[in-house]
């Protein structure tokens, strides 16, 4: 939820962030690109990927990667900066919607796997509802300085409870 909501918050208010800096839309469309073009690569081949990763371990890179884009988005000066962590959306998001779904499977019984699938998806969407919420009265309330500086809050909740909740566990494939 935590993640999810960084995510949100983030990618929905770009165009406020790549302003800051002096960009427009144009520039919200290259960032966005970017972050699509790395993170695609990685859904396609998640299936070797988790071959060679456990699905606990590619969480909790996901995790670590949201946080360090967080605090990368938070001290970006220019708008290069913020294409360079955009990159970073590879092993961020590109790894935690897959991983996550996975995860639900590997860590539920059999006959409750559809279920756990679908609280992951529930609580992503909910995490993205409230990062489109919040990230208004964030900017309105502060500024993108303030909406950075929650969001970096966020990825550090998210990635906390996410190392205490994930468990190394057995595939069943």
């Amino acid at each position: 939820l935590f993640l999810a909501a960084f995510h949100s918050m983030t990618e929905n208010y770009f165009i406020t962030l790549m302003q800051s800096l002096g960009g427009d839309s144009r520039h919200v469309g290259v960032a966005l690109a970017v972050a699509t073009v790395v993170e695609v690569p990685v859904f396609v081949f998640f299936t070797p990927l988790r071959r060679k990763l456990s699905t606990s371990l590619m969480l909790k890179i996901a995790a670590l990667t949201f946080l360090v884009k967080a605090f990368c988005l938070l001290i970006a000066r220019s708008i290069l900066a913020v294409y360079a962590t955009e990159l970073l959306q590879a092993t961020s998001y590109g790894l935690l919607i897959p991983a996550g779904v996975l995860y639900a499977e590997q860590s539920t019984a059999r006959e409750d796997m559809v279920k756990g699938q679908a609280l992951f998806t529930a609580f992503y969407a909910l995490g993205c509802c409230c990062g489109n919420f919040l990230g208004v009265q964030l900017i309105t309330a502060g500024g993108i300085r303030l909406l950075l500086q929650v969001g970096c809050g966020f990825a550090a909740a998210g990635t906390a409870i996410l190392f205490a909740a994930v468990r190394t566990r057995k595939s069943r494939a």
